[in-house]
């Protein structure tokens, strides 16, 4: 075991923190066919142990490490498209809208 561990870096910290407490209005999802779709409605987002958490109606919709998370406000501001690459190499990506 080494005692220098290579330190992870945290993509775009300053969005990830204000996102922290977030209320979400929706959270939708697009499949392969260019489709989108409501994952779920009012809920919010957080960051507990290093993870970014996305729930609506009581329900995790999207979990996270925020060493992993790519987030992009949207243009509009009134949301943010986070995204990651799982282990079979998906990428898995959703869109919260803010209420």
């Amino acid at each position: 075991m080494s005692l220098f561990r290579k330190r992870r870096k945290i993509k775009n910290p300053e969005l990830i923190e204000r996102l922290r407490y977030r209320h979400v209005k929706y959270v939708s999802r697009r499949d392969e066919t260019g489709a989108e779709y409501v994952l779920g409605k009012s809920g919010g987002i957080n960051i507990k142990d290093e993870e970014l958490i996305v729930f609506t109606e009581g329900k995790t919709v999207f979990r996270c490490s925020i060493y992993d998370l790519e987030a992009a406000e949207l243009l509009s501001r009134d949301g943010v498209r986070l995204s990651y690459t799982d282990e079979n190499g998906q990428e898995v990506a959703v869109v919260a809208h803010f209420a």
